[in-house]
């Protein structure tokens, strides 16, 4: 046999195999093909499967405060505050303060908006965690002068309605079971704060 011919042989042995796997219009060979995976339950068809990630929602209540006190803008003695706190929690290297401020501003109409900065008189919202037992003071962890807090311009509200405003702190050096909870000087502070774990 030439090796033209012999080519020609081997050329047409793969077409017939090609043809014979790509063929269309018939169905597959259901001893030949294998099954596809059953896509797992949550998984998106068209793409890939979907996974468990752990990721949730904080659970948190803004009407499950421990203590909760009304202060005035000192500039406006008129436009009032409540502010609410939660019990400090540790997570890791840092402690969370987490408070409920519910504004009732008489300068604001029922639909204008307040935010942290005007609660707080115009000032930096910088609260200070007081460790009277062992004299030290926790400010918020701060990174390139931007501190781990809510944001006083962009968290607001409108009159009535509560918004949470969190801060962050290193977690307490001592074995504290308590801080006491500054927020202005001219407010009086929360005292015995506990700490969560």
């Amino acid at each position: 046999m030439t090796s033209t011919r012999m080519r020609l042989v081997v050329a047409a042995a793969c077409l017939i195999a090609l043809t014979g796997c790509t063929a269309g219009g018939g169905e597959p060979d259901p001893e030949t093909v294998e099954s596809a995976p059953a896509a797992e339950d949550g998984a998106d068809e068209g793409g890939d499967a979907g996974t468990v990630s752990g990721a949730g929602v904080e659970d948190f209540d803004a009407d499950d405060v421990i203590v909760s006190q009304e202060v005035a803008v000192p500039s406006s003695p008129e436009d009032i505050a409540t502010i609410g706190i939660h019990s400090l929690t540790v997570e890791g290297d840092v402690q969370v303060l987490r408070l409920v401020i519910t504004p009732h501003f008489e300068s604001k109409g029922a639909s204008d908006t307040v935010n942290v900065y005007d609660v707080f008189d115009k000032q930096k919202f910088w609260p200070q965690l007081v460790d009277m037992e062992n004299l030290k003071v926790y400010s918020p962890v701060s990174e390139t002068a931007q501190a781990w807090a809510s944001d006083a311009v962009y968290t607001k509200t409108i009159n009535d309605e509560p918004m949470v405003v969190w801060a962050v702190f290193a977690a307490p050096e001592d074995d504290n079971e308590t801080f006491d909870v500054r927020l202005l000087d001219s407010w009086p502070a929360f005292t015995d704060v506990p700490v969560t774990r």
